[in-house]
């Protein structure tokens, strides 16, 4: 094995070792050495740079995304326009899907930098800097400066957390949320119960309910109880703190539950009884999946760093070091609650990313320190193959299957990946000259140069086709004074209104759409191509933009006003 080289050898530790803290392990758990201050200022300066850099440049060059992405900003909008921050709606509608902490944290950004894409974005990648900073606050206080760094880069340079951080929605609030209250409880346990940790679960537990229901309070309160459970500390359960905490919780969170639900009672019946209960106990409705998806999907959205959790847990296992073992439970009860319900997807997976991140960062700092078995050696070369193989048979297979789809609308994108064959490469020689300490690096490498790639490249494109922003601005420029009625026939995409800063009638009834028509001299009208069917039978209407969605209006576009003619009955153009 050779000798470390890595260029994150400068933040190697001093070799006087300071005291590990009361409980913080068995005999075998390693201590956090100490850093001169310099140097950790340093190290912290860099983390913050390149973590800054990634999630907020580029942030506003490209629209937001349907539909997700564009509802929750729509939602936001409406609420700062109308200035009613109890009761999120969409199209003036209640909604009832999710509480409100997201929707406020948005409507306020809206205040303060303007109703824009980067304050569309802006909580998920504050959100995912904040959580990048907990990670390696609590690392290194409990293994030093190297691992706290590794974890930070690891967790920044995961696809999920990545795509994620830069994308407008709740899910990165909540993985904020719930990795503060679980790092809160193993520091009030690390304490025996003594200190404001439970404290601060709390608080982040119930400002967890505020943003996604009852999640981020399950998710805190099994991680700590069976944490407790496993180093036989239950006991601590019967401390003050326990029942301070439990006073702090409610006091958070029941205000604005009592509020909605003496405004709405249907606001509350339907978040808990269709989003929580139908989702647990199964309704075809709501994204069906097998028990077993949680768990492939947490080995895809941690990419490019799965194929190295086997190493890390085979050295965890034989140190069996106290914090290590932590963040195994914790990923593994996250993984393990969302397999549960029937109802699943991708993004619920994203709380497990910070634990497999500290679990592997940890891994990284000490590789160099305590010489591999075989069989570590072995499962490290394994990944690094695995790693290797997948950068150089990712292109074709994307330029394979883009070719042809769409008339090759996804190609350019897809090319992009090209930028994988290099670091493929190198992967591959690292693997045969067994520079394992060099993978760490290379990763976060070739990660931050896809993402630079695709937000400044990809990104773009993909607005292009799944947006609505460019239909907001031909109906703004065609309807200056905005007088013209703009409706959404039979669709709910949320950046048409976003856009236009204005109401857009939401209408599911042709005879309801026929009505408005005949009543405006001009009228828009967006709908999905399939609905050309539908609307042939109405007032005549002209094709303005065909993509995702189809703009359609009362008369013609300026330009082509001379030889245009109106769908006819066959739904297809006169002429």
């Amino acid at each position: 094995m050779r000798s470390d080289s890595s260029p994150l050898a400068a933040a190697r530790e001093e070799p006087a070792p300071r005291p590990p803290l009361s409980g913080a392990g068995g005999r075998n758990a390693p201590v956090a050495p100490v850093a001169s201050r310099g140097r950790t200022l340093l190290v912290v300066a860099a983390v913050v740079l390149v973590a800054t850099t990634t999630l907020f440049a580029n942030l506003g060059r490209y629209p937001l995304w349907e539909p997700d992405e564009a509802r929750y900003a729509e939602i936001a909008r409406e609420m700062a326009a109308r200035d009613s921050w109890l009761l999120p709606t969409l199209y003036g509608r209640p909604y009832h899907d999710k509480p409100v902490m997201y929707y406020w944290l948005t409507a306020a950004g809206y205040r303060v930098l303007g109703r824009d894409t980067v304050a569309a974005r802006g909580v998920s990648a504050v959100a995912a800097l904040l959580t990048v900073a907990a990670v390696f606050g609590w690392a290194h206080a409990v293994w030093g400066l190297e691992a706290a760094a590794l974890s930070s880069l690891t967790l920044l340079t995961t696809v999920e957390f990545l795509a994620l951080g830069r994308f407008g929605d709740l899910n990165m609030l909540l993985t904020l949320l719930v990795t503060v209250g679980v790092l809160g409880v193993h520091r009030w346990v690390r304490r025996h119960g003594r200190g404001l940790g439970l404290v601060l679960a709390a608080v982040a537990a119930a400002l967890g309910a505020l943003t996604k229901g009852l999640v981020a309070p399950a998710l805190i309160g099994v991680v700590a109880l069976v944490h407790l459970a496993v180093r036989r500390r239950l006991r601590l359960l019967r401390r003050p703190h326990v029942l301070l905490a439990a006073v702090v919780f409610f006091a958070v969170a029941a205000p604005w539950y009592v509020a909605a639900g003496m405004r709405s009672p249907a606001y509350l019946r339907d978040f808990f009884l269709q989003h929580h209960l139908q989702r647990l106990i199964g309704d075809v409705r709501l994204h069906p999946e097998p028990f077993y998806f949680t768990i492939v999907a947490t080995a895809l959205c941690f990419l490019p760093w799965t194929p190295f959790l086997p190493a890390a847990l085979h050295r965890g296992l034989r140190e069996r070091d106290e914090a290590t073992g932590f963040c195994a439970l914790w990923a593994g009860i996250v993984v393990l609650l969302f397999s549960l319900p029937t109802g699943k997807l991708a993004t619920y997976v994203l709380p497990a990313m910070p634990p497999l991140a500290l679990l592997l960062g940890h891994y990284w700092s000490r590789l160099a320190r305590a010489v591999p078995d075989v069989r570590e050696l072995g499962l490290l070369r394994l990944g690094l193959v695995a790693v290797a193989s997948l950068a150089l048979a990712a292109p074709p297979i994307a330029i394979a299957a883009t070719a042809y789809l769409e008339g090759g609308r996804w190609l350019s994108l897809a090319l992009l990946s090209l930028v994988l064959w290099p670091f493929g490469a190198v992967t591959a020689w690292l693997a045969l000259e067994r520079r394992y300490e060099r993978a760490p690096l290379l990763l976060v490498v070739v990660m931050l140069v896809v993402c630079a790639a695709f937000y400044g490249f990809g990104a773009p494109r993909v607005s292009a086709v799944i947006s609505d922003a460019s239909i907001a601005r031909m109906i703004a420029a065609a309807d200056p004074a905005r007088r013209a009625p703009v409706v959404a026939f039979q669709t709910r995409g949320g950046s048409l209104p976003f856009y236009l800063d204005r109401p857009v009638r939401l209408v599911d009834s042709p005879r309801r759409l026929r009505r408005v028509l005949a009543r405006r001299r001009l009228a828009f009208v967006v709908a999905h191509p399939r609905q050309l069917r539908a609307l042939r039978r109405l007032a005549p209407l002209y094709v303005w933009r065909e993509r995702r969605h189809i703009l359609l209006a009362t008369q013609p576009p300026a330009q082509k006003r001379n030889d245009s003619e109106p769908l006819t009955a066959s739904g297809a153009r006169a002429g």
